[in-house]
């Protein structure tokens, strides 16, 4: 169950097969419904209105007999608890015989060589399933039998990539490493589908099938062609001495890789109807030839701007004159708004300018304006520019710390507050905070301050920070907000619920952060901190600070 009605949306909740929810809209492809006290979206082929069999049989004591079964082929996880992120007992292969003693919701209770775990019910069938033998190994020679300890072996692969290393022998544990077709390991033991080999100072696990008694063929990446071959050393030249676009694709409607400034140097290739591919540092792309010279241009120093009712011209890949002019940045909500690298909501963020960010207006491409900023340029919807300068801000507070001290990071519209890497709007976002975490102000640069929130330094508006902290705003998402707190004066934020479960970061108290969901019972609270997510003893965190 999602947060938006999109794949990539933020995760609310798991729910089990069978699981009752209240359809608010049936909109096709997703229908929004609502589960306890929250509402989302879940993709309506997840949906029925008839009780499943599943259901029915939901709860059952009678002991059968199971086998492990994946659509992958890859073992699975024995759990020892019904949850994805209990800690895992053991790793069961494709046709391992278990014992099924309980059957609940989508997991079963089962007990294997003396184990008992849980067992997602998708990874259990009545019937041994069909398991197909990996493919025999060329003949090893003489002395190299390939299934003997130590014995030497290539990797090898059908489409020529690198196969993967993993920590242990199945699909379900991390990868580790990588080993390129051709290289040798040592065999130190086999394990049905797997093999255990040592590869430099990696130890790790490769599906046998991706190893070879004898070194492969590997066939030499093909010569470049006329088309490819960068052959030619080239000049970027332009009649305005404007920087020249570098796309994507050889198109004036793909995606502005970057901009060159004239007399830039270049490697490039043939000309291919009026464009040439080209290369500058580690980036490739594709440039007009008409913007290309074998001859380094002479650059003249740009004379004194004199103040004029009418912008000097430039230019970029469309031959087109435009009249560069200042704007500021507007919204109607008072946030940030986004500078894109192309023009198009598709394209990459480059980072986002305050309100009343002063920029200069380059370029136009249909609704987009192409702007700078120092000495950046991306480009912006020409709805959140205009060229009135916007009133003087009265939310700047009377205080402005000096020297280390106590603040809190604060604002009247907002819930989280963005800090810079550097003293202005032109840097890009180096931190997002919760409104009323406790920070360090360091010094004052202009209207900006550099603070220190949990080791971090970063840049914020000092009209984002107050003396005294308080409640935090609530989230606009109806989400709790809270405080860290604890008698050991720091965090730990962890990967799972458990106490000894990875460290995803340690964050001090007084950080604000955002509570998704929490178990009383359990103890414990998955929350947001920052970027990152996972869970904390609900006993390390405040109401108030």
């Amino acid at each position: 169950m999602r947060a938006e009605a999109e794949r990539g949306s933020e995760v609310l909740f798991q729910l089990p097969v069978g699981t009752v929810v209240s359809v608010l809209d049936d909109g096709g492809t997703w229908s929004k419904v609502s589960y306890s006290g929250k509402t989302g979206y879940i993709q309506s082929r997840y949906l029925t209105s008839e009780k499943t069999e599943a259901v029915r049989n939901t709860t059952t004591s009678e002991t059968a007999i199971a086998y492990i079964t994946s659509s992958n082929g890859g073992a699975v996880h024995l759990r020892k608890t019904d949850s994805r992120s209990s800690e895992s007992l053991a790793l069961l292969e494709v046709g391992t015989k278990v014992t099924v003693v309980r059957r609940e919701n989508s997991w079963s209770q089962v007990r294997v060589d003396g184990k008992n775990g849980y067992v997602m019910n998708q990874y259990l069938s009545s019937k041994k399933p069909d398991i197909t033998p990996a493919p025999t190994a060329t003949p090893a020679p003489e002395g190299q039998g390939t299934t003997e300890v130590n014995a030497t072996a290539y990797v090898s692969s059908q489409n020529g990539k690198a196969v993967r290393i993993r920590k242990g022998p199945g699909t379900g544990y991390t990868v580790i490493g990588s080993a390129d077709v051709g290289t040798v390991v040592q065999v130190l033991k086999r394990e049905n589908r797997w093999s255990q080999i040592q590869y430099g100072n990696v130890n790790g696990y490769i599906m046998t099938q991706y190893l070879s008694a004898t070194k492969p063929e590997i066939t030499p990446e093909p010569a470049a062609t006329e088309d490819t071959a960068l052959n030619y050393k080239m000049y970027v030249v332009s009649s305005n001495g404007k920087p020249v676009n570098v796309r994507a694709k050889a198109s004036t409607s793909s995606a502005v890789v970057m901009a060159l400034f004239v007399g830039t140097e270049v490697r490039a290739g043939s000309t291919k109807n009026g464009w040439r591919k080209i290369q500058s540092g580690d980036i490739q792309g594709y440039m007009k030839s008409q913007y290309l010279s074998e001859t380094k241009p002479i650059i003249t120093a740009a004379p004194a701007v004199t103040p004029t009712a009418t912008p000097e011209p430039v230019s970029d890949d469309k031959e087109q004159s435009f009249s560069q002019y200042t704007a500021y940045v507007k919204s109607s909500n008072g946030k940030s708004v986004n500078v894109r690298q192309g023009a198009g909501k598709n394209t990459k963020v480059l980072t986002s300018l305050s309100l009343g960010t002063k920029v200069t207006v380059i370029g136009k491409e249909g609704e987009w304006s192409r702007i700078s900023w120092g000495s950046q340029d991306g480009y912006m919807l020409s709805t959140y520019l205009t060229t009135e300068k916007p009133a003087e801000t009265t939310e700047t507070p009377g205080w402005k710390p000096t020297g280390p001290v106590r603040a809190y990071i604060a604002s009247k519209r907002d819930y989280a507050i963005k800090t810079r890497s550097g003293p202005g709007a032109s840097y890009s976002v180096a931190k997002t905070y919760i409104v009323g975490t406790m920070a360090t102000a360091l010094e004052n640069v202009g209207e900006w301050t550099k603070i220190r929130v949990s080791g971090e330094e970063s840049f914020i508006l000092t009209s984002n920070l107050a003396s005294t902290g308080g409640e935090a705003l609530p989230n606009s998402d109806g989400r709790l907000i809270r405080y860290l707190k604890s008698v050991n004066g720091s965090v730990k934020l962890r990967r799972a619920k458990q106490a000894d479960s990875d460290v995803l970061g340690t964050y001090s108290n007084g950080m604000a952060i955002i509570v998704m969901s929490q178990n009383a019972e359990e103890g414990w609270a998955y929350v947001k901190i920052g970027n990152k997510s996972g869970y904390i003893d609900i006993a390390d965190m405040a109401r108030k600070y």
